[in-house]
C-alpha cells in the first residue's frame, strides 16, 4: 500500500472521529467545525489525489473551482443569479470580495470527490475521459455534488443562520432556485476541468499519472469520504432540538421537521449513490 493512501485513511478516520464529536457534542462553533472540517478534508484530497492526477493538476482544478465557484456567488449576491438573494454570516471569517474565503475550499473538497464517484459510476475509473465522457462526467458529479448541498442548506440557513435567503424560501427557508443554480455552478467548473484533462492527454499524449493501476482502495477512499459528509444529517433526527425558528421573511419553522427530511433526502439521494458507487467498486475488473 502507498505511503499516501496509508496517509488518506488515516485522515478519513480522523474526519470520521470529528463529524461524530461534533454532532454528538456540540461543544464546538459551527465555524470552528467548518473550519476544522476543511482542514481534514484538504488533506485527505491532497493526498488522495496523488494516485490519480498529481499536485499540479489538482491544483489546476482548484484554481478552476475557486475561481468559477467564487464568480457565482459574488453574482448571486450582487443579482440574485442563479442561488437567489441571500449573505453570509460575518462568523464565518474574512471575505473575497462578498463570499466568505472558506468557501471555495469547501466547493473544491466536495467537488472533488463528487468527481471521483462520478467517475466510479460513469465506469470511467483510472481511463482518460473520452467521447461523451467530457460532458456526462461533469454532469453527474454536479448532480452528486448538489445532492450534498440539498441536505446541508436547510439546516446551515435557517437553523444555524450561517449564511440566509433575505426573501427566505418554501424548502424550509430555501428557495428552489439555490438547488437549480447550484447544478449551474458545478456543471461548469466540472466541464472546464474535464476540457482541461482532455486537452492535457491530446497534448501530452500517454500521461504516466492517467496509465498508472490504481487499486480498489483509492475509489473505496473516496465513497468512504462521500459517505462520511452525509453522517450528521442522519444523527441531528435523534439528538437535535425540537423547536420553532424563523427565516428572515418571518416564516416559522420546527427544527424536527427539517433534520428529519433532510435525513430523509440524504438516504434517497448521498446514501444510494455510496451503495451505487461500492457496488460498482467492488464488480470492477481491470482490463
Amino acid at each position: 500500500m502507498r505511503s499516501s493512501t496509508k496517509m488518506t485513511w488515516i485522515l478519513i478516520f480522523a474526519y470520521l472521529c470529528l463529524s461524530l464529536i461534533k454532532t454528538f457534542t456540540g461543544v464546538l462553533s459551527p465555524t470552528i467545525v467548518m473550519i476544522l472540517n476543511i482542514v481534514l478534508l484538504v488533506g485527505i484530497t491532497f493526498f488522495h489525489a496523488q494516485a490519480q492526477y498529481g499536485l499540479k493538476t489538482l491544483g489546476i482544478f482548484f484554481v478552476i473551482v475557486f475561481v468559477i465557484s467564487n464568480a457565482y456567488e459574488n453574482m448571486s449576491v450582487l443579482t440574485g443569479f442563479p442561488f437567489g438573494y441571500y449573505n453570509h454570516a460575518d462568523s464565518l471569517g474574512p471575505k473575497l470580495f462578498l463570499i466568505p474565503i472558506i468557501i471555495a475550499p469547501t466547493y473544491f473538497v466536495v467537488g472533488y470527490f463528487s468527481w471521483s464517484i462520478a467517475l466510479v459510476l460513469l465506469d470511467a475509473f483510472d481511463k482518460k475521459l473520452s467521447g461523451h465522457q467530457v460532458w456526462s462526467v461533469p454532469l453527474v458529479a454536479s448532480f452528486v455534488m448538489t445532492m450534498w448541498d440539498l441536505q446541508v442548506d436547510s439546516i446551515s440557513s435557517t437553523i444555524r443562520k450561517i449564511w440566509f435567503w433575505h426573501d427566505g424560501g418554501h424548502i424550509f427557508g430555501v428557495p428552489f432556485i439555490n438547488y437549480m443554480g447550484w447544478l449551474l455552478c458545478t456543471f461548469s467548473f466540472f466541464l472546464v476541468f474535464a476540457l482541461y484533462l482532455k486537452r492535457r492527454s491530446a497534448k501530452d499524449g500517454k500521461d504516466s499519472k492517467d496509465q498508472m493501476p490504481i487499486d480498489q482502495s483509492h475509489w473505496y477512499q473516496s465513497v468512504s469520504t462521500y459517505f462520511i459528509l452525509s453522517l450528521p444529517m442522519m444523527v441531528l433526527p435523534l439528538i437535535g432540538t425540537d423547536m420553532i425558528v424563523s427565516d428572515p421573511t418571518g416564516k416559522n419553522w420546527n427544527t424536527m421537521d427539517i433534520y428529519q427530511n433532510m435525513a430523509l433526502t440524504t438516504i434517497f439521494t448521498m446514501w444510494f449513490v455510496t451503495l451505487i458507487s461500492t457496488l460498482k467498486i467492488r464488480d470492477h475488473k481491470k482490463d
